[in-house]
């Protein structure tokens, strides 16, 4: 992505930044520096809706952002990545007051999301050809909606497991991407709420 200055995002879980197959704070920062969103995905990865109350799911939410306000990384704190895609009625109330939230339900996105707390992606794990990938990015541009991927981890060599991709198949993503950009935008979450006005 670095090859032609394509930004991403990262839904960081401070608690486990610098852990083995993590990101370390350094890193964070130098991606955030190139254009990079940092996320919020909850202090510790809680399954937000087995909490036991409004205030347990505030705090997991809003411990993060504020971690990841006192870093610098301002741009996308108030956007959740549910983690395991889990919510409920009252994590959705906590969501009111963030930018956005966004699940592991799958589908082309439209501008304006119609809830701003559930916004859709398109999950992408080890079985996913390339040209499956590219036929999402033709989908969206056809009907001017929004296709947001999620890779989980991107390894070079055979992926191991479901949450693994590899890295010549996401190049040939980026690729297709980037050969593309003269009728389609890759921006970050932030850029893409900010296009929608919110």
């Amino acid at each position: 992505m670095g090859k032609f200055n394509l930004p991403g995002v990262i839904a960081v879980i401070p608690s486990h930044v610098g852990w083995s197959g993590y990101c370390t704070l350094q890193q964070l920062k130098e991606m955030y520096v190139y254009g990079w969103d940092m996320a919020n995905h909850t202090m510790n990865h809680a399954t937000l809706k087995d909490l036991k109350d409004a205030a347990a799911i505030e705090k997991e939410i809003g411990d993060a952002e504020a971690w990841l306000n006192t870093n610098g990384f301002t741009r996308a704190s108030n956007i959740l990545a549910y983690p395991y895609g889990a919510y409920d009625a009252r994590v959705l109330q906590v969501m009111q007051s963030r930018r956005a939230g966004r699940t592991v339900q799958e589908d082309t996105v439209t501008t304006p999301p119609p809830d701003k707390r559930t916004i859709k992606i398109r999950n992408v794990d080890h079985t996913i050809a390339p040209s499956t990938l590219k036929g999402h990015i033709d989908n969206a541009a056809k009907v001017g909606g929004v296709c947001l991927f999620m890779f989980h981890k991107i390894v070079s060599g055979e992926a191991s497991s479901s949450i693994e991709y590899n890295v010549s198949n996401f190049q040939e993503v980026v690729d297709y991407a980037y050969s593309r950009r003269a009728d389609i935008d890759t921006v970050t979450f932030s850029e893409w709420l900010d296009s929608c006005g919110m």
